[in-house]
């Protein structure tokens, strides 16, 4: 789940809008804080206590940040349609992009071994 909300996230970036993702981050973390204190505190429930509301924060950033994507109409956007079709031209673009940033990024981790 992390790669997916990640991506979500650059794609506000991306766009131009850093504001609404650290926004969305800054209120998802009072989130998570908040109803970590009150599920460990209140109700004693130990590492439950922690995990549950990271995931539900986390969950409902990714879902606003897609549910803005899907409403705002910039250079890049998300459609609602049931009809995908394969579209080479863009994969070859995504790839031309993604797998020298992969490797670049790979090559980093090695080197911090």
């Amino acid at each position: 789940m992390k790669n997916e909300f990640v991506v979500l996230f650059q794609y506000c970036i991306g766009m131009g809008n850093s504001k609404l993702p650290m926004k969305i981050m800054l209120a998802m973390n009072i989130l998570n804080v908040l109803c970590s204190t009150i599920l460990i505190l209140l109700f004693h429930m130990g590492t439950a206590g922690i995990a549950i509301p990271a995931l539900v924060a986390r969950i409902g950033a990714a879902i606003i940040i897609f549910t803005l994507a899907t409403k705002l109409k910039g250079d890049i956007h998300l459609e609602k349609t049931l009809k995908y079709r394969f579209n080479g031209g863009v994969v070859k673009k995504i790839l031309g992009i993604g797998v020298p940033f992969g490797i670049e990024n790979g090559m980093f981790y090695i080197s911090r071994i």
